[in-house]
């Protein structure tokens, strides 16, 4: 389930000779590395982002849970810590979301939307994976996960965006409980996404605009009453030492081509 310290690492897929290593969690000890990550302490739709959602334990935890019918979660980034441009992203990641509540592993430009209509200088929201246990209707969709979602011009009135796709894993284990390695490809050409070293969802560049500013990674949870995710439990998602409701994250990893030239 996590890597062996004394395993060499190595991508899922084969990669040019040039890209490198260049970041790294593991998240090993006891907290939350705040040389790489910072938690968001805010309100974000129907929950409270709060650093009391995470933890670290062999391994990253975010859970979402409540308390006197209020809703808690957990929103980490890497913002003004590591901001990279370009590159090979993948997280080893186990979902376990409910009904009203998702989980994702992203990228964000701080500049998306500055100015409109540029986005390869603005930079846009790049979505590697977002899980959910149901969709708007109501319809189970726990065991795949929806990959590539693109926005870009910010998120008013010139928002635009290329909707995700749901991706199956090609081991047949659902999303919903079992680790399994999602990642992306950035590059001026484009974007092309990974799930357990197999290609699922390509965006080139003839037909997709693309970032060439620095973004930082997102690894969060949110809840929306009634929206994409369907509707909030009645009760809630249990307490926070009780909720099973979140997401697990063994490592999250970064490789780029040529480091010195993309800073």
């Amino acid at each position: 389930m996590f890597p062996n310290k004394n395993e060499p690492v190595r991508p899922s897929i084969t990669l040019p000779q040039n890209y490198r290593l260049i970041w790294q969690d593991t998240f090993r000890g006891h907290k939350l590395n705040s040389k790489k990550w910072r938690p968001l302490i805010r309100v974000r739709g129907d929950a409270h982002d709060v650093a009391t959602a995470v933890s670290v334990s062999n391994g990253l935890r975010i859970i979402t849970y409540s308390k006197n019918a209020v809703n808690y979660t957990g929103f980490i980034s890497t913002r003004k810590l590591f901001e990279p441009r370009f590159g090979f992203y993948e997280a080893r990641i186990k979902f376990h979301d409910s009904p009203g509540e998702w989980c994702a592993f992203w990228l964000q430009s701080p500049t998306n939307g500055q100015p409109v209509g540029d986005p390869a200088t603005a930079g846009m929201e790049i979505d590697i994976a977002e899980h959910r246990f149901i969709n708007a209707r109501g319809i189970s969709i726990q065991k795949l996960t929806r990959m590539g979602a693109l926005h870009w011009n910010g998120y008013g009135k010139y928002e635009k965006d290329i909707r995700s796709q749901l991706v199956a894993p090609p081991d047949g284990k659902s999303c919903q409980g079992h680790f399994h390695t999602y990642g992306l490809l950035w590059t001026a050409s484009g974007y092309q996404f990974y799930v357990d070293g197999r290609k699922v969802v390509t965006r080139p560049a003839r037909t997709t605009p693309v970032s060439k500013t620095h973004e930082f990674l997102y690894l969060s949870c949110e809840v929306e009453n009634h929206d994409w995710a369907g509707a909030i439990p009645p009760n809630g998602y249990g307490n926070r030492t009780h909720s099973r409701t979140g997401m697990t994250v063994s490592w999250v990893r970064v490789w780029q081509a040529n480091p010195n030239r993309n800073k």
